[in-house]
């Protein structure tokens, strides 16, 4: 009779934890255990498939799958050089096993030793020509070690067998940009998008080589005009400087004049784009007002956000304004929903936390459309305190809202892209507004 796996689970746990274990004592069937160790693997139970493993090991020392399995978690926590003792193991007994060569080759790989890596997957190459996971692994080995065109043509060998494969369109996307070839590099991470909706390196790729140089200003005006003729209209004028230093790093430098309610301030600062992870990505900015008669004193902002799940991005992010001695932290958490890799929808709610007064809250949702490969128009509305884009503590603490906006982002030509973007505001407090801001863009 099949045994049930609420049976073989209580049958194969007492062996993985006790250490005492001995077969002659307690026989058990390596298989099970083996299988259970797998799945243990896979759901990122490393601690448990480790000794699962390790149990299997002690009473069978030449189980190889076990042992090639056993050496890959050593590989996934850097110890490489227990790694490789597992596959040796292995292959002094079996010179030819396939999956001890490869796991091998792969550990030589992540311990940065690429000439060892790749002689491994070249010997296996010449039995198995045409494996799709060989080429990729030859590519990537190559890529890593600095040698983009050797990289390149496993790649194209690896694609041609495996067209679906989002990986192997990854290494084509990186390695035809680190080659400079823009347009290549732009029609794979297309194609990885397609492949992958909202894929968090395909789409920074695309919009770095789609709207950014090295160098890039930015020019804004925001015009903010009331319905009630009592309240003078708001404007906004900004300029800010990127430089792109290399594909994970872009700082730049900020300088603002905001003019609310009959009042002037300046604002100028610094902060910066950065991605540490491939799936992944940084905000960090810090402004401040000399002789602030509206603007906070001090306005930082840090924002991550990542890749949950296909398709599915989150963000945290943090803010916080200093308005002479009153202090404002807000919390920022987001969602990115991607309907495939022209449709994405974004929701993000502000949590204002103010000393002394009820919490602050706000929450907007937009929908992004690109239209063609160089424009992007998005829609949304808004509802809460005017804490998104806030610079006066009146518009954190007191005003009340509600409204829409609608923009358009658009490469006019290589060297200069638009931003056009309006909005309504519904106050409770004060009078209804209409909002237009344009943002040029000058790259170069």
């Amino acid at each position: 009779m099949p045994v049930r796996p609420r049976s073989l689970l209580v049958l194969v746990i007492p062996f993985v934890i006790s250490p005492t274990f001995s077969p002659a004592q307690t026989p058990f069937d390596p298989d099970s255990l083996f299988f259970l160790a797998l799945r243990l693997q896979r759901t990122g139970e490393t601690a448990a498939a480790t000794q699962a493993f390790r149990t299997i090991l002690n009473s069978f020392p030449n189980y190889h799958d076990a042992r090639i399995q056993y050496g890959k978690l050593f590989a996934w926590d850097s110890q490489y050089q227990q790694a490789i003792i597992q596959y040796d193991s292995v292959l002094s007994a079996d010179p030819g096993n396939v999956e001890a060569r490869f796991g091998k080759a792969q550990t030589l790989e992540w311990w940065g030793r690429y000439r060892q890596a790749a002689d491994i997957l070249l010997a296996l190459l010449q039995e198995q020509p045409d494996s799709p996971r060989l080429l990729f692994g030859l590519g990537r080995v190559y890529a890593a070690g600095g040698v983009p065109r050797r990289a390149l043509e496993f790649y194209e060998r690896a694609y041609f067998r495996a067209p679906a494969d989002p990986d192997i369109m990854r290494g084509l996307a990186r390695t035809h940009r680190s080659l400079g070839n823009r347009k290549l590099a732009l029609h794979w991470y297309r194609r990885l998008l397609s492949s992958v909706p909202g894929d968090p390196e395909a789409r920074s790729g695309i919009h770095r080589l789609t709207y950014m140089e090295t160098h890039e200003i930015q020019v804004s005006a925001l015009y903010d005009s009331f319905t009630g003729k009592s309240i003078p209209d708001h404007n906004v004028l900004q300029a800010e400087y990127y430089l792109t230093l290399n594909e994970d790093w872009k700082p730049f430098v900020h300088l603002a004049r905001i003019e609310k309610f009959s009042r002037r301030d300046l604002r100028v600062g610094a902060g910066a784009y950065a991605t540490p992870g491939r799936s992944w990505g940084v905000f960090i900015q810090a402004l401040v007002s000399p002789d602030a008669r509206i603007a906070p004193d001090f306005d930082a902002t840090l924002e991550l956000n990542g890749s949950l799940v296909k398709g599915i991005e989150c963000a945290v992010g943090y803010r916080y304004l200093r308005f002479d001695t009153l202090h404002v932290n807000i919390a920022v958490p987001g969602l990115v929903v991607y309907f495939s890799d022209d449709a994405w929808l974004g929701i993000r709610g502000y949590f204002g936390f103010i000393p002394s007064a009820p919490t602050s809250t706000s929450g907007t949702m937009t929908l992004w459309i690109r239209t063609d490969q160089a424009t992007t128009l998005r829609i949304g509305g808004f509802k809460g305190n005017e804490i998104v884009a806030a610079t006066t503590y009146a518009e954190i603490s007191s005003l009340k809202s509600s409204g829409g906006y609608a923009g358009l982002k658009t490469r006019i030509s290589p060297h200069l892209a638009a931003d056009i973007f309006y909005t309504y505001t519904a106050r409770s407090l004060l009078s209804d507004s209409h909002a237009i801001s344009l943002i040029m863009s000058f790259l170069f």
